[in-house]
């Protein structure tokens, strides 16, 4: 079975877009019932949040002519999340320890602490992608349109 396409969105690399992105994505995930709690909609947000800053700032450099997309899927209980910019490649190993007091990688670890797994593709659509296990959800035996 494919997954399903929950969301997906492109968005010039400009911060002040940041929030209504947010707010956009959370909304089609509350529509369709993904999870039951607000606070489990606050920590995807706030994973949201990191990762599309991180393209912006640290991928695309704040270039407002290079854009971010994401895209939600769902699949077998799991929410993907899968951002993807314009920048250059970084090093990032998802298994190496992150200092949350060190000036850099605080997104990283905070995304780290509140995800199932972080999978970085170093191709030429430089992709992070997220896991998220659902639980204690019918979800997975859902049909979605692809919103």
């Amino acid at each position: 079975m494919k997954p399903n396409v929950l969301a997906h969105v492109s968005i010039q690399s400009d911060l002040k877009l940041l929030p209504e992105t947010i707010i956009y994505i959370i909304d089609i995930l509350k529509r369709k019932n993904i999870y039951k709690t607000s606070e489990e909609y606050f920590y995807l947000e706030l994973v949201l949040s990191e990762l599309v800053s991180n393209a912006i700032i640290h991928g695309n450099k704040n270039d407002k002519n290079k854009t971010v997309n994401i895209t939600v899927y769902l699949h077998n209980n799991i929410l993907t999340f899968e951002v993807t910019d314009e920048g250059e490649l970084f090093n990032f190993n998802p298994s190496s320890k992150l200092n949350p007091l060190s000036e850099c990688g605080k997104g990283l670890y905070l995304i780290k602490q509140l995800v199932d797994e972080i999978i970085i593709e170093k191709n030429v659509h430089k992709k992070v992608i997220i896991n998220k296990i659902i639980k204690n959800s019918d979800c997975k035996s859902k049909n979605f349109n692809i919103a």
